[in-house]
């Protein structure tokens, strides 16, 4: 765990310290090529470590038939919020302007998607929480109590937010105080995760909603209104997600009760309970 901690906090400062590297003036493909490459590390190194821990994929909630379960929400919440988007604007300009969230090119903006959507959501959800949150959960043993499983979705959301340090003070040249502050600004978003994963036991729909925070698919941001429309979309946004989650976990727990198997603490291994698995080799 130590080592899969620290991989995380160094893996954006060599990655990207080589592209400045070779690339004194990069352009964004550079760094949407570096960012994918490193996303792509993130789920080999993931995947590993559940392996090692006697773990699938699947026994954590990423699979082939766990893609259109998670796939539907998540298009669900930006129709829904475009849709409310464009109809607020409509109602209070009388016109509709579609645009892309800041100053991109069409293929750029694709490009950033792909990166975020398929690569640093679903990685960084696989590792931080399929992984080190079920290790931190298990080894806390839950069925003790709510509480433990409370404090270890708090610590793995911690751990995640001190990672990103080391990447804000040498790639993004954050000052000290600075990249300390944007770290801890981190946990909060990563606690919502947390509890988010806990909720739906479903990476692919962790891993998307974590994606489009990152790249929001909203192509009515430039429409003009009164000041009150933005925090009306907000909060309806909010309402919606927490709508459509709720609705998630009613069908999953029918549907898909295996993915709500404790893990629990083996040696040091994390196994599903119902089929705990000795590693022979150690």
């Amino acid at each position: 765990m130590v080592t899969f901690i620290l991989v995380m906090a160094l893996l954006p400062i060599g990655l990207f310290g080589l592209v400045f590297h070779l690339f004194p003036k990069p352009s964004p493909w550079h760094g949407i090529g570096a960012t994918i490459l490193g996303a792509s590390a993130i789920y080999a190194l993931s995947w590993g470590i559940l392996r090692w821990e006697g773990l699938s994929p699947a026994d954590v909630g990423l699979s082939r038939a766990h893609i259109v379960p998670g796939l539907l929400p998540v298009v669900t919440i930006y129709m829904g919020l475009n849709g409310l988007a464009a109809l607020l604007g409509w109602l209070t300009s009388g016109s509709l302007s579609p645009a892309l969230a800041g100053e991109t090119s069409g293929l750029v903006w694709i490009a950033t998607a792909v990166e975020q959507w398929l690569f640093v959501g679903p990685a960084e959800e696989l590792g931080a929480r399929a992984y080190l949150q079920n290790k931190i959960v298990s080894l806390l043993d839950p069925r003790q109590s709510r509480w433990r499983k409370g404090v270890g979705i708090l610590g793995a959301s911690l751990l995640f937010g001190l990672w990103h340090i080391p990447q804000r003070l040498w790639v993004q040249g954050m000052p000290p105080s600075q990249a300390i502050v944007s770290a801890v600004s981190v946990v909060p978003v990563a606690l919502l995760f947390g509890l988010l994963y806990d909720t739906t036991r479903n990476v692919v729909l962790c891993g998307l909603l974590h994606g489009t925070l990152n790249h929001q698919p909203f192509f009515f941001t430039e429409l003009e209104g009164p000041a009150w429309l933005g925090p009306v979309t907000t909060l309806t946004g909010l309402a919606l997600i927490g709508t459509i989650v709720w609705a998630y976990r009613r069908w999953a727990t029918s549907h898909r009760q295996a993915d709500f198997r404790p893990l629990i603490a083996s040696s040091d291994a994390i196994v599903p309970e119902p089929t705990r698995r000795l590693d022979s080799g150690r």
